[in-house]
This record gives structure tokens, sequence and C-alpha cells, in this order.
């Protein structure tokens, strides 16, 4: 697959020290499917890396796939030697913690002492020993203490004593309500942040939106990811358009898609 290049004039900038900057220049976009693992690599590569810190991973609406990004992003340090915190904070759609943490508790993050940090909060995760996992909070004042910046920021720097990466899957842009964090300012006290949208179905609008209150709330957004998860492989649109020949040759058409079907070049 070869990168996307979107029309909005939206901007990226490397990874800053500062936690509050603003970023100038154009924005970089990758293309990821579920499957391709190479362009999870390179996502990587650009959105992390040799780099530390936090990020998060949000989206102008629902369904984009950031919780399969910042599952993926996770592994991806973690099987790079770095020691990984993948954070559920996504709490219109709790389905990483349901699969890798079920036993889910309150934060208490009001009343918590922060120099003791997080160790009662966050698991190992199976088959890794350099990935841990923080299930999503069952209070919802720990949600509410999040949406102060001055907090969220202390939050993560807390957390970057311990940890090089950490991955955080919030809920979008666009669903912001009591019972969510809000991920603008979750975005904005995190070291970068990578913005999911999902191909030919987001409005463009809404992402244009998006970036733009992340921008102004001083976030540095690292990139924008399309999900090409639901459009057409070119596999099946190659099918297709050996489909239109069967009227006038029924074998061409069986053996081109023959061909199709087994190449390994269209994987």
């Amino acid at each position: 697959m070869t990168d996307k290049k979107d029309d909005l004039e939206v901007t990226v900038s490397v990874a800053k020290k500062s936690r509050k900057s603003s970023a100038t220049g154009a924005m970089g976009t990758a293309t990821i499917q579920p499957t391709s693992y190479t362009e999870v690599s390179r996502i990587h590569r650009g959105a992390l890396s040799t780099l530390k810190g936090s990020m998060v991973v949000t989206a102008a609406t629902g369904g984009e796939g950031t919780t399969l990004l910042a599952h993926l992003m996770a592994q991806r340090s973690a099987e790079g030697g770095r020691k990984t915190l993948l954070i559920d904070l996504n709490m219109r759609n709790t389905d990483l913690s349901n699969r890798l943490s079920p036993d889910r508790s309150a934060w208490n993050l009001a009343g918590r002492n922060f120099k003791d940090g997080f160790g009662d909060l966050i698991y190992p995760v199976a088959g890794d020993d350099k990935m841990f996992f923080m299930p999503a909070p069952l209070d919802s004042a720990s949600v509410q203490f999040l949406k102060d910046i001055n907090h969220a920021g202390t939050f993560f720097e807390t957390l970057e004593k311990e940890f090089e990466h950490i991955v955080v899957d919030t809920t979008p842009v666009g669903s912001l309500n009591r019972y969510n964090v809000d991920p603008i300012t979750l975005s904005a006290a995190a070291r970068r942040s990578v913005l999911v949208m999902m191909a030919n179905r987001t409005p463009k609008e809404k992402v244009s939106h998006a970036i733009k209150q992340l921008r102004e709330s001083g976030a540095n957004i690292e990139g924008m990811v399309v999900n090409d998860h639901e459009n057409p492989s070119l596999r099946s649109q190659l099918i297709a358009f050996a489909d239109f020949f069967k009227p006038l040759s029924p074998g061409f058409t069986s053996w081109m898609r023959g061909k199709i079907s087994h190449s390994e070049n269209l994987d």
C-alpha cells in the first residue's frame, strides 16, 4: 500500500519535549488495514519508534478503529523491547478492557497519592513481559478528574517515570459527554496524538473540525491514520472486473479469477 494524502490543510510536527506545543507544517497520512503488519510498523516508526512518552489515539467519530490501532501500536513497542503501557480510556467502547482485563476497578484518582504510582491498577499482558495494561476505570470521578489538563498532565508524567511508551485508546472527539474522558484534553496533555479516520466513511468536515479542536488545544498531532478496513481490496476489485467478461468468455473468466485469487502480489 502507498501513502494517501488528504487535501485538508492540517498540521503535524516531530515529537516535542514540551507537553503543550503548536505544530506547523503538513500532516503525514498513512493507511492501515488490520492484516497489514508492515503498515503498522511504518506508522509506529513515524509516531513512536525511538521517541519516548505518551501517545493518545483518537478519532473524529465512533467506529474509526482507535482501539485496533492503539493495541497494535502498543504491541509493536513491546516487541521492540520498550516497556509499554496500554491504557483503556475509551469509555464509549471498553473493548480492550473486556478482552484483556475484565476485572476493572475504580481508579480513585482524586484521592490517590500519585507518588505511590499506579501499580495496583496495572496488569502484565500474558505472553509479553514488556507489555502492560491499565483497564478503564469504573468510577466517573476519575473520568472527571482527567478532564482537567493539569491533572491529565501529572497523570502522564507519573506513568512516564515507569514506562517508555504509553499508548492510550480514547473516545472520539465528537462523542464527548459527562461519562467520557475528554480526548482533546488528553491529547493536549500527552506528548503526541494520532487521529484515526475510516476511509470513505468519515465526513471530511468532521475530520477537519476534530483537527482544528486538537490544534487549538495545543495537542502535538503526530499524524493521521486512514483505516482502510471497509474499502474493497484490490483483489476483490480485480475479480469483479474479471466477471465482466464472463458472458463473452466463461473459460477466460475462470482462468483470470484463479490467477487473481492465488496471486501473492495482491496480499
